[in-house]
């Protein structure tokens, strides 16, 4: 069943891309080639980026090109082999990359929301054991095979996609690119919490190898605005408030192992500044100022 939601997420995925390429004038083969190459270079990537953050890194294991596990591919790498794939598809097809890209976005979220919904049919996407007899029920969380009770991190993730996928989708901008970098963002973001709660992450020591390329996700977002605005105050003041911000999920992550704070206080501290450091990066985009942005 797992294998068949990845299935019914691929196709759904191209469908939506195909609809909302048509929408931009990208007809043709574009939404063959990117179909081609997502399909390849998405599990690729996926499996890649595992191998040398988790294994390599450790000098562990040779490296195997497909695994049945769903454990065995990082969320990252998949990211980056859908990012390329759409690159690399403006370039066959002559578009411009972020038209593709803004096609691609809602496209995406939309699948990897099936796909998280999937991991109901697999052990994996959990957190920790769920305690309190009103939360030990689907879809707050899961069973294991001992009938012990554990936090449905993956059904957190799916709503998340799910929400970011209608929101891109309402989402109009002038500026090619400007969906993309927002859909990469809040998924950024998202991901960076989701990250918090799953008991098995890819981790170097106590350190969240995913949080980290989050992190550098919503980094190079800003970085893209910024740039793109030539607004060196904004931009600065927007670079100060996410970097503060990367401070204060670190100590929240530390604090929720070494310090005596309810962990529902700290994740709702880490939801806040998570937030707060998105609407600093789109502030630097230009969302919020007058007649610049439209949803």
């Amino acid at each position: 069943m797992y294998g068949f939601m990845l299935i019914a997420a691929f196709a759904l995925g191209c469908a939506a891309f195909f609809l909302r390429a048509r929408r931009a004038g990208l007809m043709g083969c574009t939404t063959p080639v990117l179909a081609l190459l997502c399909a390849v270079l998405s599990p690729l990537c996926a499996r890649v980026y595992l191998h040398v953050t988790k294994y390599a890194s450790r000098g562990l294991g040779g490296f195997v090109l497909l695994s049945d596990r769903p454990y065995e591919y990082a969320l990252c790498g998949a990211v980056l082999g859908v990012v390329l794939a759409g690159v690399l598809t403006a370039k066959c097809t002559r578009r411009r990359a972020g038209q593709v890209l803004d096609a691609l976005a809602p496209a995406g979220l939309l699948a990897l929301a099936v796909a998280r919904l999937g991991e109901v049919f697999s052990d994996f996407g959990w957190g920790q054991m769920v305690m309190e007899p009103a939360w030990q029920r689907f879809p707050f969380a899961v069973q294991d095979m001992y009938g012990q009770w554990h936090l449905a991190v993956f059904m957190l993730e799916a709503a998340a996609a799910l929400v970011l996928a209608v929101f891109v989708w309402r989402l109009r901008r002038e500026t090619a690119g400007d969906v993309f970098l927002t859909a990469l963002l809040w998924l950024s973001m998202t991901q960076i919490f989701c990250e918090s709660l799953r008991a098995e992450t890819i981790r170097w020591g106590f350190v969240r190898v995913q949080q980290v390329q989050c992190a550098l996700f919503g980094l190079f977002v800003l970085a893209m605005w910024a740039l793109r605005r030539r607004s060196v105050r904004g931009g600065l003041i927007a670079l100060t408030v996410y970097l503060a911000g990367v401070g204060a999920v670190v100590f929240l992550e530390y604090a929720l192992d070494k310090l005596p704070m309810p962990q529902a206080f700290d994740y709702a501290v880490m939801a806040a500044v998570l937030g707060v450091m998105g609407l600093a990066a789109m502030r630097a985009g230009g969302f919020g100022a007058a007649g610049e942005a439209k949803a």
